[in-house]
């Protein structure tokens, strides 16, 4: 109103009120004079005693409530911590501690490994996946799903595979008729009898159009057409022309294949024959060594071509950190590039080199062995596995538990059945109930209706 006064009083002026015209007239104010006649006032006049008011109450208000703020903030310092010791007992509301184990009583019928923080878990005939608090993550729709990898996971309905993120979210449709795992950022699908790529957005990167594929090693492919094998790239380029009868994957640069006139051979990524082996079988390269079979006997060469270990062995193993398991009669061992025995063919049997450490089995017991030979754990087991992530199963008295590197046993052998450590979780059976352990032995999940039923492996193959 201030604005609409000035211009009407003081400049005598007819001005554009910035006063809506829905905004109500000020009425004068009649006040009687000293000659007892009647004065009119002006507005001028009202809008001052108006805005003195205005500012008399405002500043009794704003005193008020300083006043009223100064004895909260006295009273709440008297008060261990006022404000700020509301907000902390809000959030100590807002977020409860979580009391272990956690017992989910929903009815499950198969429980697996944690990946991505999920599990997948069947519910009656569906699939889908809860999180590590047994929590349902994703919903049970699904007639199969595999693990997560990298943040995906292949999940079958109505027949066919697609993808899914770790939301739930639909990353490739359930259209494929196959679908692998991914490697260098691809996964092989099949989309009726053809084979393609698609990416880890779901987009078809390479388009169906060949009889077989093999997956991504090394950044190249194998693919098939008709009846001939050559190699393509990420992009989809054929690098190396359809020309060979077999191709298998290439590792540290070579690929066995087995060319038009059915000469064994290994081909670099130009595709030129650059070691000719005189045998009867080869096999992929691994660790810089592959393996040769002359007259049914298994030895090694290098990347040069020369048997460097010979050809004395009823079986072998890929090398793998230097060593590589090898079978002579009925005992087993392990050797390492130069050929030496550093753990002699003695053993019934023998695992795999994890983590520095060697199952070994003799005379029905199984301990464990470093890369030199040294027993570390002794052999008095039952069964053991190969370590993963500084773990191994062991097996006493028909219990399971865990050993650390150490040959400690962590936690104790008290199990009807135990699963590998993953993402600090391990998935465990006793007295016909199902738990989630972690690495200190204390129970994280407890499931009270779990109706077992065998399934097959989670993980996704190549």
């Amino acid at each position: 109103y201030g604005k609409q006064i000035l211009c009407d009083e003081c400049s005598g002026e007819k001005k554009e009120s910035y006063v809506s015209s829905a905004s109500p007239e000020i009425p004068n104010i009649v006040n009687t004079t000293s000659e007892g006649g009647k004065k009119k006032i002006s507005k001028n006049t009202y809008i001052i005693a108006a805005c003195a008011a205005v500012a008399v109450i405002a500043i009794g208000t704003i005193v008020g409530i300083l006043i009223s703020g100064n004895s909260k903030n006295k009273d709440s310092s008297s008060n261990d911590g006022g404000i700020i010791e509301s907000i902390k007992k809000k959030n100590e509301l807002e977020e409860p501690k979580i009391k272990y184990p956690i017992e989910i009583d929903e009815e499950y019928n198969a429980l697996y490994s944690v990946h991505d923080d999920l599990i997948a878990a069947q519910k009656g005939d569906k699939w889908g996946y809860i999180d590590t608090f047994g929590r349902e993550a994703i919903p049970f729709i699904y007639d199969n799903v595999y693990d997560f990898s990298n943040g995906l996971a292949c999940v079958v309905m109505d027949g066919k595979e697609g993808y899914i993120d770790a939301y739930g979210k639909e990353v490739a449709p359930c259209i494929y008729d196959n679908a692998y795992a991914f490697t260098d950022g691809l996964s092989a699908v099949k989309k009726g009898d053809k084979w393609g790529y698609i990416d880890t957005s779901g987009n078809e990167a390479i388009p169906c159009i060949y009889d077989d594929v093999s997956g991504f090693s090394d950044g190249l492919s194998p693919v098939k057409k008709g009846d001939k094998w050559g190699y393509i790239d990420t992009s989809g380029n054929e690098v190396i022309p359809c020309s060979f009868k077999v191709a298998r994957k290439f590792y540290d640069g070579l690929a066995a294949v087995v060319n038009s006139n059915g000469t064994l051979c290994y081909i670099d990524k130009a595709g030129y024959a650059v070691i000719t082996p005189t045998c009867d079988t080869i096999w992929n390269f691994s660790d810089g060594m592959a393996k040769i079979k002359v007259n049914e006997k298994i030895g090694f060469i290098d990347k040069n071509g020369n048997e460097v270990i010979p050809c004395i062995y009823d079986e072998a193993e890929d090398f793998s950190d230097g060593l590589a398991e090898v079978k002579r009669g009925d005992k087993y061992g392990f050797v390492n590039r130069s050929g030496i025995e550093v753990i002699p063919c003695i053993y019934s049997g023998v695992g795999t080199y994890c983590d520095g450490l060697i199952n070994v089995a003799k005379d029905g017991k199984v301990g464990y062995l470093d890369s030199s030979g040294n027993e570390i754990v002794p052999l008095k087991y039952q069964s053991g596995y190969a370590f993963s992530g500084g773990y191994a199963i062991v097996k006493l008295n028909d219990k399971f538990g865990f050993i650390n590197a150490e040959g400690n046993e962590v936690i104790p052998c008290i199990y009807d059945n135990v699963w590998s450590f993953k993402e600090g979780l391990s998935r465990v059976e006793k007295d016909g109930q199902v738990l989630y352990i972690n690495e200190q032995g204390e129970e994280i999940l407890k499931f009270t209706n779990f109706v077992k039923i065998e399934a097959e492996e989670k993980a996704k193959g190549e």
